[in-house]
């Protein structure tokens, strides 16, 4: 049966998370008041959760706090980092790691021949 999530302002994407949510604060007593919300101070954007002012307000800021390892690209949230790695038209998408160093490559192949290298030195 699903909870009645009417009486939350959940923002959980997932049902699982959003029903555990609902179960241990709320157990079964609805909010007497609204919560105060929280209003940007370069528009007219309020919200009540202070995560989401923050996102937002990086908007007018330019702040950019989660980058690209590979390619320094800056992102306002760590949803669109993890996106932009993830997409292998990226130069930066480097799915392959090595096993002995932080080093990580865009195909198999490069990664063997970085292997080679390990190898050579652990023959001396």
């Amino acid at each position: 049966m699903p909870l009645p999530r009417q009486a939350c302002d959940c923002q959980e994407n997932q049902e699982i998370a959003c029903d555990a949510h609902f179960l241990s604060p709320h157990a079964g007593k609805p909010s007497q008041e609204p919560a105060p919300r929280l209003v940007c101070q370069f528009c007219n954007y309020s919200t009540v959760y202070t995560t989401t002012m923050v996102r937002h307000v990086r908007t007018h800021t330019g702040e950019r706090p989660y980058r690209c390892v590979s390619c320094k690209k800056g992102f306002t949230t760590k949803q669109q980092l993890e996106k932009h790695c993830s997409q292998p038209s990226k130069p930066c998408f480097k799915p392959f790691a090595c096993a002995y160093c932080p080093e990580r490559f865009p195909s198999d192949a490069l990664l063997s021949r970085h292997r080679c290298m390990h190898n050579t030195f652990s023959s001396y």
